[in-house]
């Protein structure tokens, strides 16, 4: 999959992902909220000096400007959140919540995060600007950059052409080390223009980071560790864009001491259009996870065969994960090997855009080259950076992998055993394109967007009294009642006692006549669904107290109609919905229930002795 989501209209076989970066409304959006961001940290910078933005984080300014234009557009967008709150999202086993913090000038389809020892977030942005968040959300903007040589590129002609796209030139990755007492090894990953050549590079670049409470500073100055070969040329004769760095991987993870490992994409060289297949060129260091000594320079190459690896980690069992981008389809998840080859651009399971075949594979589909991905997304999620869960505040999800998704705008949850994907649960968020995804000292997770935010998630359960998987609503274990109660059940609540296979009606002792047979009508038309005697949701929410409580309150996934109703339940309220559900909340999933005006008015008696007991 494209680093890019866009769509264009006008051309109906070209692929959404290759939409034209400058024109593309959302595109436009995001370069407002940048102006608007960006005047604020200005103003800022004039009233504050360095801590650049503390009023306008603290206040979420720019999230209120954010928050205005979405309304204007009428969109319903949760990537807004204009107080600072957390807000609440559900998963299969955990309920979540998020919050946003929204970065000066850290718009950009770029940039990356990684955690500090004293529970501070160190980031980058596109261009090589430096930030840190402190633990209070306040942002401070630092006053060193890394030289990517932007501004010889923004003279150079190709700069002016309507299909260079300039978000594609960016930082990839960056990677903070602590090498002693407040100092950190910085290495980061971006594009630089080579003038002499008029082409891009890769970089691996390092510098020294001194780190006090209130100061960030460079101790050492950066120096280029390794340049990727050859140096990519502009236009590309035969494809629409003049550059193709979203195809630039360029991930950083250590492997222990000076050793690190370095991802990079191939640009687009895949054996088409004149170009050389740089993915299989030894002689080549791009579209290859690189082993690189930053003391001293050394690099080889430690696995070939990649298309736009822009995720890798290193799992707690010492095993090297590594997301590479597809084309049409065929994102993959692979377990690297050294000396091993991967396969791209000779075996992919996806297709050339605008279905196509992808001419350099020999079975359409099919993965027959090269080592196969443990597991493969089709269509495509845009795969980005993963993360295994470790720490303790997620600890349903200890040993999954993360993987965050740019054109799903979700994290992808791979329950693990072993090395086998046992299954994938998208999380849904709705912030924009995910770009990096940490593990955070706290255990909470932190995520940076396209839009220029950093998303910190953090487990509900520890701050809600209510866990999300409780276990006092669970189903009674048969195992766990006697052999008396094992019986009844079994039997039915109306078999009599002889057991002869006869069905009678017991009326419950204490109930009046018509609450009586009230609780024979309950038994037999809505006591599959809900439970009135226990709090425990069945295929319906618990009526156990039902009468007094407000509308859609109770613990349980009631459709949009019922959600978040601010009537309360009587029990002739209750029995108008279940005679005519739809009649009283249009669009809910309640089937009606065909009773008489006797039956009706037995059932409210028996919801109304039922609340007074």
């Amino acid at each position: 999959m494209m680093d890019s989501d866009l769509r264009v209209q006008e051309m109906p076989n070209m692929p959404e992902e290759l939409g034209r970066v400058a024109s593309s409304p959302r595109v436009l959006r995001t370069r407002l909220y940048a102006l608007a961001g960006g005047a604020v940290a200005l103003l800022a910078t004039f009233v504050g000096g360095a801590y650049t933005g503390r009023w306008a984080v603290k206040h979420q300014l720019r999230a209120r400007l954010q928050g205005g234009l979405w309304r204007k557009e009428g969109a319903k967008r949760r990537d807004i959140d204009e107080n600072g709150e957390w807000l609440p999202i559900n998963t299969a086993l955990v309920r979540i919540e998020s919050t946003v913090i929204h970065l000066p000038n850290g718009d950009g389809w770029g940039g990356g995060i990684q955690p500090m020892e004293d529970g501070r977030i160190f980031y980058a942005t596109k261009d090589g600007e430096f930030g840190v968040i402190e633990t209070d959300g306040v942002v401070k903007v630092l006053p060193f950059k890394v030289e990517m040589n932007l501004d010889a590129l923004k003279r150079h002609p190709v700069y002016q052409l309507g299909n260079f796209p300039h978000t594609w030139v960016r930082v990839t990755d960056i990677n903070l080390t602590p090498t002693g007492a407040g100092r950190y090894e910085l290495l980061v990953g971006h594009h630089y223009f080579e003038p002499k050549g008029q082409c891009m590079e890769l970089r691996l670049s390092r510098a020294l980071v001194s780190v006090t409470a209130a100061d960030v500073s460079l101790a050492e100055p950066f120096r280029t560790v390794m340049t990727t070969t050859p140096c990519i040329t502009f236009y590309h004769p035969g494809y629409m864009f003049a550059f193709e760095g979203h195809f630039s991987g360029g991930r950083i993870a250590r492997l222990g001491g000076d050793q690190v490992l370095f991802s990079t994409g191939d640009h687009g060289w895949v054996g088409t259009r004149g170009y050389p297949a740089l993915a299989q060129d030894d002689n080549s260091t791009l579209g290859k996870v690189l082993l690189v000594n930053v003391a001293t320079n050394e690099v080889s190459i430690f696995a070939k065969g990649f298309r736009n690896p822009q995720g890798l980690t290193i799992d707690s069992k010492g095993r090297i994960w590594v997301t590479d981008q597809g084309p049409q389809g065929g994102d993959e998840l692979n377990l690297v090997v050294k000396d091993q080859n991967y396969g791209w651009p000779i075996s992919t399971y996806g297709t050339d855009y605008g279905s196509i075949p992808w001419s350099l594979n020999a079975e359409q589909g099919r993965h027959n080259t090269g080592v196969q991905p443990e597991f493969a997304w089709n269509p495509s999620i845009a795969t980005s950076n993963l993360v295994e869960v470790r720490g303790n505040e997620f600890p349903l999800w200890k040993g999954d992998l993360l993987v965050a998704s740019l054109h799903g705008q979700a994290i992808h949850r791979l329950r693990l055993e072993g090395t086998r994907v046992i299954y994938d649960e998208p999380i849904k968020f709705d912030l924009d394109r995910l770009r990096d995804i940490v593990e955070l000292p706290n255990g909470h997770i932190a995520l940076l967007t396209d839009l220029g935010t950093i998303v910190l998630l953090r487990n509900a359960d520890a701050y809600d009294k209510t866990p999300y998987l409780d276990a006092s609503r669970q189903q009674r274990r048969t195992t766990d009642m006697s052999a008396e109660e094992r019986a009844f059940a079994v039997a039915g609540r109306y078999a009599n006692a002889a057991n002869t296979g006869t069905v009678v009606v017991e009326a419950s002792e204490h109930l009046p006549p018509a609450a009586a047979h009230g609780e024979t009508v309950f038994s037999a038309n809505c006591a599959v669904c809900h439970a009135i005697e226990s709090s425990m949701s069945l295929a319906g929410p618990s009526l156990k107290g039902v009468i007094g409580r407000r509308v859609g309150s109770a613990q349980f996934a009631y459709s949009a109609a019922l959600a978040g109703r601010h009537e309360t339940w009587t029990s002739n309220r209750v029995v108008d919905f279940v005679v005519r559900p739809d009649g009283m909340y249009p669009g809910t999933s309640m089937p009606p229930v065909p009773l008489t005006p006797d039956l009706q008015r037995d059932l409210a008696s028996y919801l109304d002795v039922r609340h007074r007991q």
